[in-house]
């Protein structure tokens, strides 16, 4: 089940869910993980204490999504796994590129030098978070004309060899979370804990694709999200997280119940 705290109030919302998790709780619910965005963990895991206090450790945790991915790893193994940093990302990138030498013509003359390097391993990191694959940029290139063509089919070419070699070595640090998913999917850790998440406006593809496994495997999720549902610029964000999570319940038969928390005094 997905339980949707929502309202223009981002605190009444936040404490709504603190409130939910201390209530389980005290109540002996044990196994809540409470997601919340990497720079976001701290200053939650501090109000959860405030609110819980001492004890509560015991029954709930704050973890970032990568920070999630860590603990399943902790459970099913793959802990120890180590990944490129972003130097390792540069030095790969360059072997790959190397690889493919030969079929490229627009990338040719830069493919060495260390700040094109630098800013394949950006696009690397974007396309990988948006679950793009070389296939998707090849059919891309497929449909357009001249240099544009070309640039996207050597880009392609060049994401296919990164990855290739990332498989000889050391896996891309965005793969974590692709791991992560996919253990979700094939082990019992979603439906053994409760989720709740807070402090997100819209989720990564990768992000997306977590999520939708907790939705489906877990007995309940809840989800805190600032939306005056009024389709104002400043919630346009979480009015389309909103239309996805609505797609997605749908999608697999999983009940969604709304509530909108009083405003915080």
């Amino acid at each position: 089940m997905l339980e949707l705290l929502h309202g223009p109030d981002r605190t009444a919302n936040s404490m709504e869910l603190l409130e939910q998790i201390c209530r389980n709780a005290k109540s002996g619910v044990s196994g809540q993980i409470l997601i919340v965005p990497e720079q976001y963990s701290h200053e939650t895991e501090r109000a959860l204490c405030m609110h819980g206090g001492e004890t509560i450790s015991r029954y709930a945790e704050v973890l970032s999504f990568t920070r999630l991915a860590t603990r399943v790893f902790s459970v099913y193994g793959g802990v120890c796994e180590e990944y490129l940093d972003e130097n390792g990302r540069i030095l790969t990138l360059y072997l790959a590129a190397q690889q493919v030498r030969e079929q490229l013509k627009f990338y040719a003359a830069v493919m060495t030098r260390p700040d094109f390097l630098k800013q394949l391993g950006t696009l690397m990191e974007e396309l990988l978070t948006s679950c793009i694959t070389p296939d998707a940029l090849h059919a891309a290139a497929a449909r357009l004309e001249g240099r544009l063509a070309q640039k996207i089919t050597e880009l392609a070419l060049l994401y296919e060899s990164y990855l290739s070699v990332c498989k000889s070595g050391r896996q891309d640090p965005v793969t974590r979370l692709q791991r992560a998913q996919a253990l979700l999917q094939e082990t019992d850790f979603a439906s053994e804990h409760i989720f709740y998440l807070d402090g997100f406006a819209d989720f990564t593809a990768v992000e997306r694709q977590i999520l939708s496994e907790l939705l489906r495997r877990s007995p309940e999720v809840v989800l805190a999200l600032t939306t005056d549902g009024s389709g104002k610029a400043v919630f346009r964000a979480a009015g389309e997280t909103l239309r996805w999570l609505k797609k997605e319940t749908a999608r697999w038969n999983v009940p969604m119940e709304t509530c909108r928390p009083e405003t915080a005094a």
